[in-house]
């Protein structure tokens, strides 16, 4: 989740990962994927950012946090799936378009 940081929104939490207002994009695991895989071999795969069309990405005024979540099962922050899920993460790529990547490159603190 990519969201504008300010004063009163340090960070998400549960109760508004995917409502909070100052959201501007989500990624998040599509429907057919959910079920998830048998095996002990590792699924590559890659998730965009679905940007909402009400937010204008603004580096030089607004500053912006990234909220990365993990769990083995879909809904596993209401503790359903199945018993004995297992995830194991293994190289995460955030990757972002070169002209964002200046922006931020120049701007650490944001």
């Amino acid at each position: 989740v990519f969201f504008r940081s300010d004063e009163k929104l340090e960070r998400l939490d549960g109760t508004n990962i995917l409502t909070h207002p100052n959201i501007v994009a989500i990624a998040m695991m599509p429907p057919e994927m959910k079920a998830g895989s048998e095996g002990d071999d590792f699924n590559t795969f890659e998730i965009p950012f679905e940007y909402k069309t009400d937010h204008v990405v603004d580096f030089t005024n607004n500053r912006y946090k990234l909220a990365v979540i993990f769990s083995s099962s879909f809904n596993g922050d209401l503790y359903e799936g199945a018993i004995g899920s297992r995830l194991v993460v293994d190289d995460v790529l955030v990757v972002v378009e070169d002209d964002t990547q200046r922006t931020l490159d120049n701007n650490q603190e944001q």
